[in-house]
This record gives structure tokens, C-alpha cells and sequence, in this order.
């Protein structure tokens, strides 16, 4: 059975221990493959990213140690067999992909059959959709806690931040502040999740 811990989160070091004895990793929605990289490199691991975004995917291409190909991370399980990867990683990204919090677990259903041992994902909780003036920034579903809990069916290990906003735009600066402002409603910043959902125990 999974639990929730509230902490801060540290997000490669938690993405690592999510995806412990993972040696091939597929990262949905990889953006630049940084993440993936660096994950990849803690666990020497092989690591295939799926992104939409041609730019991110063209500045991905210039890091050797990991794949990354252009396509939509919905789809990743018309391109990959079932269990061809030890696990998935999703960042940040749940929230732009699905359309709702039923589609969402679809999508993690499908995960289910693609990965052996691991799924581990970063979900924002927020009360409404985020609106941005990028096609590939909108949020287009909202999660409380209670429903990445039920994502899950409450098997997955969550990590539940509630300062991890504020604390990224103190380290990054006035105008990552001010842009992470431009989504903040009722003067609340969003709280942030690790979910780890083990298939291999």
C-alpha cells in the first residue's frame, strides 16, 4: 500500500529513489532530456524521451546520452511494446497531456503495461487550470490530493511539497517569480507531488 509524506521535495534524488534498479527508462513529455539525463546517469541507465515540442526536441539532440524522438507522449504506447522499459518517468507534465482526472488514469493504466517495475511521476495540485500565452503550456486538468491518491488506486508512494513553487522561483529569480505569479490563484502557490508507484513487488 502507498502513503503520503509530506516533505520537501529534492526532484532528481526522488525521481531516483522512484526509479531504484531501472535501467531503461522512457520519460514522457522529456522536454530538453536534461531530467532524463540526469536520472539516467545516477542509475546507468539507457534512457528514451518522447517530446512534442520540435524546439525542445532539436536542443534535446545535442546530448548524446540520451534519445530522444519527437512525437506526442500520448502515444507512447502505439510506438513501444509492452514491458520494453524497467520504468517511466513523467514530469511535470500529466497535467498538460490529460484532459481530466479519468483520462489521466487511463493514461497511467496504459503506463501500467509498458513499464516492469516503476512509474514515477511530478504532479502539480492546483484549483484551476493554468493558461499561459505557449500552445504546449497550458494545464488542461487540475488534481487535488485526493485524486492522485485515487490515479493510483492508492498503491503509490507520494511526496507531497507544499512550498516546492515558492522555493524554485526564490532560486531562479524575479522573472521566473514573476511569470510562476501570472498562475497563482487566491494568492496560493501550488503544491507539488512525487508519486512512485512500484509494479515489481
Amino acid at each position: 500500500m502507498g502513503e503520503v509524506i509530506e516533505r520537501h521535495i529534492n526532484l532528481v534524488e526522488d525521481l531516483v529513489k522512484g526509479l531504484r534498479e531501472c535501467k531503461t527508462i522512457l520519460d514522457l513529455g522529456t522536454a530538453k532530456g536534461g531530467k532524463l539525463d540526469k536520472v539516467c546517469q545516477r542509475l546507468g541507465a539507457r534512457g528514451i524521451g518522447i517530446e512534442i515540442n520540435p524546439h525542445y526536441v532539436k536542443n534535446a539532440r545535442q546530448n548524446e546520452r540520451v534519445e530522444v524522438r519527437q512525437g506526442d507522449a500520448r502515444d507512447f504506447d502505439k510506438v513501444f511494446d509492452p514491458k520494453s522499459f524497467d520504468g517511466i518517468m513523467c514530469v511535470d507534465v500529466l497535467e498538460h497531456i490529460a484532459h481530466s482526472v479519468a483520462e489521466a488514469k487511463e493514461l497511467i493504466q496504459r503506463m501500467k503495461k509498458v513499464a516492469r517495475k516503476s512509474i514515477t511521476m511530478c504532479i502539480p495540485l492546483e484549483r484551476n487550470p493554468r493558461r499561459s500565452d505557449g500552445v504546449f503550456m497550458d494545464h488542461n486538468s487540475i488534481y487535488e490530493l485526493s485524486d492522485v491518491v485515487d490515479l493510483f488506486d492508492g498503491e503509490a508512494t507520494i511526496i507531497l511539497d507544499k512550498s516546492f513553487h515558492e522555493r524554485l522561483a526564490s532560486k531562479r529569480g524575479e522573472e521566473y517569480r514573476k511569470d510562476l505569479l501570472k498562475n497563482v490563484h487566491h494568492g496560493t502557490w501550488p503544491q507539488w507531488t512525487v508519486c512512485s508507484l512500484r509494479l515489481d513487488t
